[in-house]
């Protein structure tokens, strides 16, 4: 009986830690590194995270289980078409993005009906980094949201949710509209605030003082425009829609700090803040940084994830006993 292959097509950080936690989870897993940069080829071959690599994309996911796109949404986009024309005999099709609608469009238009397609988001923990030496363990306390349609196949299904199990990250299955409506406020918002203040600040005429004297809490507040999840202002563009809505919000809330500053109401100032600090709090506090297992899902699941709902494995792999 032949191997069960997995094509990682994106070997960035994300991508390697992709394999290292499937290989860790799977017995008889072979693991395909699909990308067009050389030297993320050769440093995934150099650190034995994957059993192959290949640039060409159509040959690295020609024999694929389950075919895993982890690229920026522009290339996506491009992934999506050219399976479309070349579509794989067997695979399931997973696509991660930090945006929904947009990625379920694409498919709809460029697969054929008959190819299971799931898109998902992989959000970290909030102190995981996707960047330095991958890692398996970088998807504990991870959510992996899984967007499916009333289209959505149950291969695709039960795909999305037995790679959340694998890498050990929870699986969350939300609608893709609430998905985009939620996400615009998590991450889309922070990273239009990052860059505005970025421009405010670098096209002040005190920009060469502010150099010297700029430190963590500067640094802290640019860097959502640098997140991956951006997509260097592409995801905004996809979601811009709703990335407005929340923007919206945002601004309404700057003007009652705004208000309260220009009052110099301190103890009302300090009441607000210290209300939404509590809840910044609560918000941490419901992320653990652990692996996640089925028997939470089943009996105690956190209230953030109310609708996790295991399936039965659907990409036919045999996962290794864990050692209790």
């Amino acid at each position: 009986m032949a191997r069960k292959q997995v094509a990682i097509v994106g070997l960035d950080t994300v991508g390697i830690a992709l394999a290292l936690a499937l290989k860790r989870a799977t017995a008889d897993l072979v693991v395909v590194g699909v990308d067009a940069d050389a030297d993320r080829r050769r440093e995934a071959s150099r650190l034995g995270k994957v059993d192959r690599t290949d640039s060409d994309f159509t040959k690295g996911c020609r024999e694929a289980t389950l075919i895993i796109l982890n690229a920026p949404l522009l290339q996506l986009k491009e992934a999506l078409q050219m399976l479309g024309k070349q579509p794989p005999a067997e695979a399931v099709v997973l696509a991660l993005a930090s945006v929904a609608s947009e990625p379920q469009r694409w498919a709809a238009k460029f697969l054929p009906a008959g190819l299971p397609f799931l898109s998902a988001h992989l959000v970290l923990h909030p102190d995981a980094m996707a960047e330095g030496e991958p890692q398996a363990n970088l998807f504990h306390g991870a959510v992996l949201c899984l967007l499916a349609t009333v289209d959505t196949q149950e291969r695709a299904l039960a795909a999305g949710s037995e790679l959340a199990r694998a890498i050990e990250a929870r699986g969350y299955f939300m609608d893709a509209g609430e998905h985009d409506v939620l996400l615009a406020m998590a991450e889309g918002m922070p990273g239009l605030v990052a860059g505005a203040v970025l421009l405010a600040a670098t096209r002040s005429r005190l920009w060469d003082e502010l150099i010297p004297v700029g430190g963590s809490i500067f640094k802290q507040a640019t860097e959502p425009l640098f997140d991956p999840a951006i997509d260097a202002g592409e995801a905004l563009i996809q979601n811009r829609a709703e990335v407005l809505r929340q923007l919206d919000v945002f601004l309404e809330a700057l003007r009652e700090v705004r208000q309260l500053v220009e009052a110099g109401d301190s103890d009302q100032l300090k009441s607000v803040l210290r209300s939404a600090a509590d809840q910044r709090v609560t918000w941490l506090a419901g992320r653990p940084r652990r692996p996640w297992d089925d028997d939470e899902a089943r009996f105690g699941p956190p209230r953030e994830l109310p609708r996790f709902d295991p399936i039965t494995p659907g990409w036919g792999m045999s996962s290794k006993k864990k050692s209790k």
